[in-house]
């Protein structure tokens, strides 16, 4: 089983010019885990993340502070054609609870901790992904 199997197509992205505000909103509304961060072409050029969203709703002061104070401009991602091994090694090295999934460099989507469980827990346990 390969990243592309079992990754969602809906991720939410904000724009790098746009304000924290803005992302708090977007985040909300959308119910996103993860925000990518996009330039004026549309390419991800980073990520925000909860906890980032957090430290700005609690702090009215940051509200009006742009985007790309806040984008993490490495972060922890897969190839389209990863393992699913590989993706839990990500998940268990990097702690985090979304990951990206890439193709030809452009996000084509992202998996999350809880679909990765739910996944195994429907059978495809550590014994038949070469895992313990």
């Amino acid at each position: 089983m390969r990243a592309k199997d079992f990754m969602s197509s809906h991720f939410v992205t904000v724009p790098v010019d746009s304000t924290m505000d803005k992302a708090v909103l977007r985040f909300l509304s959308e119910g996103a885990e993860l925000l990518l961060v996009t330039n004026s072409q549309q390419n991800v050029i980073g990520i925000i993340s909860e906890a980032d969203l957090l430290a700005v709703a609690v702090d009215s002061h940051r509200r009006n502070d742009p985007v790309s104070l806040y984008t993490k401009r490495h972060f922890v991602s897969v190839q389209e054609s990863a393992p699913l091994e590989a993706v839990l090694d990500q998940f268990i090295l990097h702690r985090v609870r979304c990951i990206p999934v890439i193709s030809q460099h452009q996000v084509i989507g992202l998996i999350h901790r809880r679909e990765v469980i739910r996944l195994i827990e429907s059978g495809v346990g550590p014994a038949h992904i070469g895992m313990l």
